[in-house]
């Protein structure tokens, strides 16, 4: 099986860093390009900063405007990975607003700083030269760190996703995922109904590798 790819070519220009630098923190985090084509996703992930919080991410620039309908969920290839820790993919239908009011140093929020909007996520933590299968089924809504539940709780609309996110979080206080932290990815790719194989691991038991 192939999966419709997304991602290569990889170019470090359409992704740029969001960080909790944004509310006070410290990580900071980057997408470059290796010599082979790859995506590195690196950085430092601080939590103490912000009291147990921290979170470190690159997200795609601009409006994407993909139609995923017909599509069961994304296929992440994988390179090398050292460290143990949880990444989360991240979608969004809508993209925040820009915040145009001057802020001070009051804490109130930077000029410029994009605004809130529904967020959806699937955690995986995932294996050297692996292939994470990300079942849009198992994307469950956030907005503002929480999730949304219920049965009003948003659903992710597959016919018009704007932004593709990669993050690595504290989880408040999960020594494992503070300090430095490299990814690498090789390709993300949609797959259709049917065309997963493999089994274990991810948020989606029973539903994680695709060979």
């Amino acid at each position: 099986m192939r999966p419709h790819l997304l991602f290569p070519p990889w170019l470090a220009a359409a992704w740029t860093p969001q960080n909790d630098s944004l509310r006070g923190g410290s990580s900071t985090s980057s997408l470059t390009v290796s010599p082979t084509g790859t995506a590195i996703f690196a950085g430092t992930l601080d939590s103490k900063t912000l009291g147990g919080a921290g979170f470190a991410s690159v997200r795609t620039v601009g409006e994407q405007n993909w139609d995923w309908r017909g599509y069961e969920g994304l296929a992440v290839k994988i390179g090398a990975t050292k460290e143990e820790k949880t990444y989360t993919l991240v979608l969004k239908n809508v993209l925040p607003p820009v915040d145009p009011a001057p802020r001070g140093p009051n804490g109130r929020r930077p000029e410029g700083m994009e605004t809130s909007t529904v967020s959806f996520e699937y955690n995986f933590t995932p294996a050297p030269s692996s292939t994470v299968a990300a079942n849009f089924a198992e994307f469950k809504p956030f907005y503002r760190g929480r999730e949304m539940e219920g049965p009003d709780a948003p659903r992710l609309d597959l016919g018009k996703v704007e932004r593709l996110s990669f993050m690595v979080r504290s989880f408040f206080g999960d020594e494992k995922q503070e300090g430095g932290y490299r990814l690498e990815i090789v390709e993300v790719g949609l797959v259709k109904p049917g065309e997963w194989k493999g089994e274990g691991g991810g948020e989606g038991a029973g539903w994680c590798s695709v060979m």
